[in-house]
């Protein structure tokens, strides 16, 4: 008897829920057994270059390099500058390795000193890294710790019913849907994100570690996920009917907020209601 067949046949909501809370628990080691074993560079079950990470040297970081560049009095003590450049590097960052850093290795030896002074502090650092947060392989991992974050939403909603008592099992198919849609949400997010943001990409949270953190809490509050994808379509494909786009926000609005209510997170209801008592 399959999922569907078991809740369609089942007239105990807690039993379906009970059944459901199971498949969600094994749903949730699989996933996280495949995002380990994935990520495990000794098993070299994926030979990608993807296990990077992007980083660029900070304002304090970039003075102490203009430091070391200022005044060279002859040839032997600039080779010598350059030579402390590289430590400077491997200093900083202890994942550091400038095999996979080839082209800053060629710009510290041929550039001037005065040239690297400007071209350093916006050098992308490539650094190894546990997560895949290189190039396009940072989608995966994207939509990885959002399928983690819908799971752990998922979880906490289903086992807060079953200890209250009020399971409804027609509630397992959104949470399935949830499951499905939730990933190709964060990818668009993303996308849009790149296209949209500064051209300065030493602020591109994109190869950050900060963009799992962002692609979890879109992925566990997907109501909001929805909230923000519905203003990106305002913003990229504008109506020429306010009526009919104001009904769309409604809609929009009133799903996430009974999401929001659902996942015991503090609605503008209860906002306005804290507001007014204050006042």
């Amino acid at each position: 008897m399959n999922l569907f067949n078991f809740i369609r046949n089942t007239a105990d909501d807690q039993t379906a829920g009970s059944y459901w809370f199971k498949t969600l628990v094994a749903l949730t080691l699989i996933t996280a057994t495949a995002y380990m074993l994935l990520h495990i560079d000794q098993l070299h079950l994926v030979n990608n270059p993807g296990n990077k990470r992007i980083e660029y040297l900070d304002k304090d970081q970039a003075e102490t390099l203009n430091r070391l560049m200022d005044k060279p009095m002859d040839k032997l003590h600039e080779d010598s500058i350059r030579k402390n450049i590289r430590y400077y590097f491997i200093y900083l960052y202890s994942n550091f390795d400038m095999r996979d850093n080839a082209s800053l290795e060629k710009i510290i030896k041929e550039f001037s000193l005065s040239d690297l002074k400007v071209v350093l502090p916006k050098y992308p650092i490539q650094l190894r890294s546990y997560f895949w947060l290189y190039q396009n392989w940072v989608y995966f991992e994207i939509i990885f710790w959002c399928l983690f974050g819908v799971l752990a939403n998922l979880l906490y909603n289903s086992t807060e019913k079953l200890r209250k008592g009020d399971f409804i099992k027609e509630e397992i198919y959104a949470q399935l849907a949830k499951l499905i849609y939730s990933p190709f949400c964060v990818v668009i997010i993303y996308i849009c994100y790149d296209k949209l943001q500064s051209s300065n990409s030493q602020y591109n949270i994109q190869y950050s570690i900060y963009s799992i953190v962002i692609s979890f809490l879109l992925g566990f509050f997907s109501g909001r996920m929805i909230e923000l994808l519905s203003r990106l379509k305002d913003l990229l494909l504008p109506s020429q009917n306010p009526a009919a786009d104001s009904d769309d926000n409604d809609n929009g609005s009133t799903a996430s907020d009974n999401e929001s209510n659902k996942s015991g997170v503090v609605t503008d209801n209860s906002i306005n209601k804290s507001t007014q008592a204050v006042g």
